[in-house]
Order: C-alpha cells, then sequence, then structure tokens
C-alpha cells in the first residue's frame, strides 16, 4: 500500500483573501464616523456605508471562490470569511440599534448618549482583533502538524504542480 498526500500553498490564500477581507471588515466602522462639525451621520447614511461595505465583500467573495478550488466541506478560509461577513452585519446593526435605543433623546435639542459610541467601536474592533489573534494561533497549529508530519517522513512535501520526483 501506499499514501499520496497533498498540500495546497496556503500563503497566496491568505494574503490575497483573508487580509482583504479583514480590512473590509475593518472599515466597516467608518460608518460611526461623525461630520465635522461634530454631529452623527444620519442612520440611512450609517447603514448605505455598512451595506455597500456587505455587498462589496459578498461580490469580492465570490470572484475569489473563482479560483479556489471546490471542496465539499468548509475550509478554514472559509469559515473565516463567513465571520468578516458577521462582523460586518453586526455593525450593520449596530448602526439601526445605536441610534434608537442608546441615545436619551428626551431634550430634542441635545441628544445624549447613554453608552459613547466609540467604546462599541473600540470593544467591536478590540473583539475582531481577538477573532484574528485566534484564526492566527488555528492556522499556525495547523501548518505545525504539517511541518511535523513533513519532517517526520524525511522531506519536504512539494506542491501538487512539482509532486513527481525527477527522474
Amino acid at each position: 500500500t501506499f499514501k499520496i498526500i497533498m498540500a495546497r500553498q496556503t500563503g497566496y490564500y491568505w494574503t490575497n483573501v483573508a487580509v482583504p477581507m479583514a480590512v473590509l471588515t475593518c472599515m466597516s466602522t467608518m460608518s460611526a464616523a461623525v461630520e465635522p462639525n461634530g454631529e452623527r451621520l444620519p442612520t440611512a447614511d450609517r447603514l448605505s456605508v455598512s451595506l455597500t461595505l456587505l455587498l462589496t465583500a459578498v461580490a469580492y467573495k465570490f470572484v475569489v471562490a473563482s479560483s479556489l478550488p471546490t471542496v465539499s466541506y468548509w475550509t478554514m478560509l472559509d469559515k473565516y470569511v463567513l465571520l468578516c461577513f458577521c462582523f460586518i452585519l453586526s455593525f450593520s446593526l449596530e448602526n439601526v440599534i445605536y441610534p434608537g435605543l442608546l441615545v436619551d433623546r428626551s431634550d430634542p435639542d441635545n441628544p445624549e448618549e447613554i453608552i459613547p459610541e466609540i467604546w462599541l467601536v473600540g470593544g467591536y474592533l478590540a473583539l475582531f482583533t481577538l477573532f484574528n489573534i485566534y484564526f492566527l494561533i488555528v492556522a499556525r497549529i495547523t501548518w505545525g502538524k504539517r511541518f511535523r508530519f513533513e519532517t517526520s517522513c524525511g522531506r519536504k512535501m512539494s506542491p501538487v504542480g512539482n509532486s513527481l520526483p525527477p527522474p
């Protein structure tokens, strides 16, 4: 009996899929920006920023999916992209919920934040940073297992296109 072990080079996918998705996800906090005069953007403008970023992320996923191999299971990259979508969607929900529930409008001329939105943005970015650290640790553990397997076999696995030994 013999075994055939195939492995993909993951660096390309992480730099061309994960990094742009992380940037798009971080950009979703831009909807919490303030006008130069200090006023918050209206809810409709905030949602237009968030939903445009969500649609951009979905379109990017479709473009990238055409270059990825089709498999019947969820890869770590698929899970990462899905969770990035969830982060963008959650900030879109914050754009609707925050002005309605967390702003005291008892004085119409001077609405007051119950919880400063900057704290929510900071918490969102901190949670996203922890999420990225978790994925990097899981990726490193996975790559470490692959490296230990390669060294136990006595040779480095080569990319699929170069898997045949020289004649």
